[in-house]
């Protein structure tokens, strides 16, 4: 689905960058068409149809989204909101771990500095006091 965009975006000329760049084999008149179509599908209001007509539309889409969520029952609705609650969770998860400038491995608990261990040679991987005890 495309992402909504404000129905002037097309005519701004902060936004001239942003715009489909003009391919090769396009002419002035396709091009022209194509950005009068992206405008319509970007405009709030569709064609033929009055503010009126709009509203109502609208209206009956709020009553209609309501009604379900009305008639959904406990399950469904605890099922809907925890989906969407981990989903923001794990959104916000990953922007949380993009932040950290830490190497990967330590930025595993066993790794960190809290966890350290002087006894053990994390590079070699085993304990330095069984080293000591099978020398002497």
């Amino acid at each position: 689905m495309p992402k909504k965009q404000n129905s002037n975006f097309v005519r701004c000329t902060s936004n001239a960058k942003r715009l489909p760049l003009l391919r090769d084999d396009d002419n002035q008149e396709e091009r022209e068409v194509r950005l009068a179509n992206n405008r319509g599908s970007m405009s709030v209001l569709r064609e033929g149809e009055s503010s009126v007509e709009r509203s109502n539309r609208l209206s009956l889409n709020r009553i209609t989204v309501q009604s379900q969520r009305q008639n959904e029952s406990h399950d469904e609705r605890n099922n809907r909101l925890s989906a969407d609650s981990s989903r923001h969770f794990n959104l916000r998860q990953r922007r949380r771990n993009k932040r950290t400038n830490v190497p990967g491995i330590w930025s595993e608990k066993e790794y960190s500095a809290l966890n350290y261990d002087p006894c053990v040679d994390y590079k070699n991987g085993f304990n330095r006091n069984d080293v000591y005890s099978l020398s002497i």
